[in-house]
């Protein structure tokens, strides 16, 4: 016999969250004529990345998130960080080594209209 496996509550908030940012994202660049695709792309990967077991920053290591967004170039990957931090969409927080990982996190907006970081697993 087949069986399920029951969601758990945080399992549906973390989905749920998880939607919220991006909503939030999207919400956020339909008037900015600076967000191109490989802004989406970088994102979604970080959104992808984000880990609900270990919350707090996202730690990311260059060669695999270029891969993953399917960005080539070293300078495209980093310019794209910074102006998705630029506008607000996260928090980059660069690594000045080269064996320690960048640190990033994702950000949402809250219904007061108030910019805040997101407290969710994995986005924090």
């Amino acid at each position: 016999m087949f069986h399920s496996k029951q969601e758990s509550q945080f399992e549906r908030d973390y989905k749920m969250d998880k939607a919220e940012i991006i909503t939030f994202f999207f919400d956020r660049i339909k008037l900015d004529p600076i967000i191109d695709p490989v802004h989406i792309s970088l994102f979604m990967t970080l959104c992808h990345l984000s880990n609900p077991d270990e919350p707090g920053y996202i730690d990311i290591e260059r060669n695999s998130t270029m891969s993953l967004s399917k960005i080539a170039s070293p300078a495209t990957y980093f310019k794209k960080l910074r102006e998705l931090s630029d506008r607000g969409l996260i928090e980059y927080y660069p690594s000045r080594k080269k064996c320690r990982l960048t640190r990033v996190r994702l950000r949402k907006e809250e219904k007061d209209g108030e910019r805040e970081i997101n407290n969710i697993p994995g986005f924090t």
